[in-house]
């Protein structure tokens, strides 16, 4: 699993949504004080990026990603707009429109070729899902039988799909809903017992759906995946919790991943789900693998891949701030492939791999990854890196740790290793070498050591004695 970083001057970042290859996050990184707020994209090899904001704006942030990356969308806004957009590699971010009578828009979900984008718009008298194409541009989605308003959420891959919310205004109809072009907006129904439902995510080609069900005083809030064949069905909850919440489904449908918390607070765990293990905590499932998570708390899981194997979210790092993270539940060093073409296949036989857990079978100084997130990558440019065949990134002298006890860490106090802040001060013994998988330089002691003075010493005296007796 990986930190995801700030953007300059951040205090936090969140992931909001993965590329259905798995090579782009998506999120936000904000400060405290509200001076910045801007939609990044992340890549293992160039890091966090700003995507900027529309002219007139002064704030922007994304909701999804195109399949390899190339195209975000989300939403910007300012004193005098609230518009959704879409930004390319190749164009940068550009405006996307609003609805007749309607001043504010939000995209949500973009499909696969980045042609199609679903969201929302609205005014003093409208509020409706919308369905933008490269070539059709902007276009509401209609409500569903007695609703007055809709909102979009998501839409398939293919861009044939698009799912979201209908609801009346009185609150007697409130339920998830699936367009189509062929069939229009149809309702989703609700989990038994519940009062509502929405619908979150959608598979590439629109058969599954996934959201949630719950009743309006709170006792009632489920995840729930729904087909036409089978119609809604909830996924559960975590053990201990009361809650859960879906956030994305993979490309075919079978795994699902949100959120689970209880009614007191004392749970709230990132959660994936899929037929063969049912609802499990994210976390839990990463330490099974054999990832120590020590001082992270993994609370919401946002994006999933295409395959199901990446999976992105939010949490608590641990310095106790929030920051978005990107782990895969099938990694390199244990997916049976020999991914690095060496001949040798997975963790322990491969040696670039560290632990099963390793998403390269490549050496951490060679991979193309900031496995530490210090904002450097690799030999030479890492100064945890004392060549390309390195273990780690983040050797004793350099991981943030006063691994020997003396008070000092690491060879810059540890500010390296979190976030250019030091944490202390500078350890003497890695001072100058960053490199040193260990911080305590072996030093002359014990008998053995005393020994080696003390012999030259008696005979130097011997010989002086032998002098004076001549």
């Amino acid at each position: 699993m990986l930190g995801l970083g700030l953007l300059p001057g951040a205090d936090y970042s969140y992931a909001v949504g993965v590329s259905a290859d798995g090579s782009m996050v998506v999120g936000n990184s904000n400060s405290y004080d509200g001076s910045i707020n801007e939609a990044f994209g992340w890549t293992l090899a160039g890091g966090m990026t700003g995507l900027g904001v529309l002219a007139g704006a002064s704030s922007s942030y994304a909701n999804a990603a195109s399949a390899d990356g190339s195209t975000v969308v989300g939403e910007s806004y300012g004193d005098s707009i609230d518009e959704a957009f879409r930004w390319t590699q190749a164009g940068g971010m550009a405006g996307l429109g609003f609805l007749p009578d309607a001043s504010y828009s939000y995209a949500i979900g973009v499909s696969a070729d980045g042609s199609t984008v679903a969201g929302g718009s609205s005014g003093e008298s409208v509020a409706e899902g919308f369905r933008w194409t490269e070539g059709g541009g902007i276009a509401g989605l209609g409500v569903l039988a007695g609703a007055n308003y809709s909102y979009a959420n998501a839409v398939s891959a293919d861009g044939s799909s698009v799912v979201g919310e209908s609801y009346s205004s009185d609150g007697s109809i409130d339920q998830g809903f699936r367009w189509t072009e062929v069939g229009g907006i149809v309702g989703l129904g609700l989990l038994p017992n519940a009062s509502a439902s929405y619908a979150i995510g959608v598979s590439a080609d629109g058969s599954t759906v996934v959201g949630n069900s719950y009743r309006y005083d709170g006792s009632i809030q489920e995840a729930f995946g729904w087909t036409q064949a089978g119609g809604m069905l909830g996924l559960g909850v975590v053990a201990g919790a009361s809650y859960s919440y879906a956030n994305a489904v993979s490309a075919d449908g079978s795994t699902v991943v949100g959120e689970s918390t209880s009614s007191d607070g004392s749970i709230d765990e990132a959660f994936v789900w899929n037929a063969t293990t049912g609802i499990r905590a994210v976390g839990q499932a990463l330490k099974d693998l054999g990832l120590d998570l020590t001082g992270w708390r993994l609370t919401g899981a946002i994006g999933v891949s295409a395959d199901g194997r990446t999976i992105a979210g939010i949490g608590t790092n641990p310095s106790g701030w929030p920051e978005a993270w990107v782990a895969n539940l099938t990694p390199a060093c244990s997916d049976g492939v020999d991914d690095d073409g060496d001949g040798l296949v997975d963790y322990p036989d491969d040696p670039g791999c560290s632990s099963p857990s390793d998403p390269s079978e490549r050496f951490d100084c060679e991979d193309g990854i900031d496995n530490d997130g210090d904002g450097f990558i690799d030999y030479p440019n890492d100064p945890g890196c004392a060549s390309a065949t390195s273990a780690t990134e983040s050797p004793a002298c350099q991981n943030g740790i006063d691994d020997d006890g003396d008070g000092g860490i690491d060879f810059d106090g540890g500010a390296s290793a979190n976030h250019g802040v030091a944490l202390g001060a500078p350890d003497v013994d890695c001072v100058g070498t960053p490199s040193r998988d260990f911080e305590t330089v072996t030093r002359s002691c014990g008998l053995g050591a005393e020994l080696s003075i003390l012999v030259p010493l008696l005979a130097w005296l011997r010989g002086r004695r032998r002098r004076s007796e001549a």
